[in-house]
């Protein structure tokens, strides 16, 4: 969120108020609408839960938005469901995915593209062989 949105928010809503279920229901509307309005999604698995695995498939998840960014491709992770154990295993098997899922990202156009704070262009961070 904008630092602007960010103090409203803040300002305006509670703990208390962040557990309503009618707080919960207008968020997963707006979740809704985001998944059926995008392109598409990107999925980052990782060869299994070890520390090693979970490190690859972060700089994959890296390198990928980098790549994104570089082709004007809005980007929005939304992996928070695969936090909660009920949810990762249905997730994962609904997809058919033997790996365990790491990051789940949202693709497609968007009317504005934020502007990224780059400071070097993103081809100078991957390796050309």
């Amino acid at each position: 969120m904008a630092p602007l949105a960010r103090a409203v928010w803040y300002a305006a809503f509670t703990q208390m108020q962040a557990l309503r279920a009618s707080f919960r229901r207008s968020s997963i509307k707006v979740t809704q609408s985001q998944v059926q309005g995008c392109a598409g999604f990107l999925l980052v698995t990782s060869a299994d839960r070890s520390v090693r695995a979970l490190l690859d498939a972060g700089a994959v998840y890296l390198r990928a938005l980098l790549r994104a960014t570089e082709m004007q491709v809005a980007h929005h992770t939304m992996s928070y469901a695969l936090e909660e154990e009920p949810w990762r295993e249905q997730i994962g098997s609904a997809l058919q995915f033997e790996r365990p899922i790491q990051f789940v990202v949202r693709v497609g156009r968007a009317q504005r593209l934020a502007r990224p704070a780059v400071r070097r262009s993103t081809a100078s961070v991957f390796e050309t062989a």
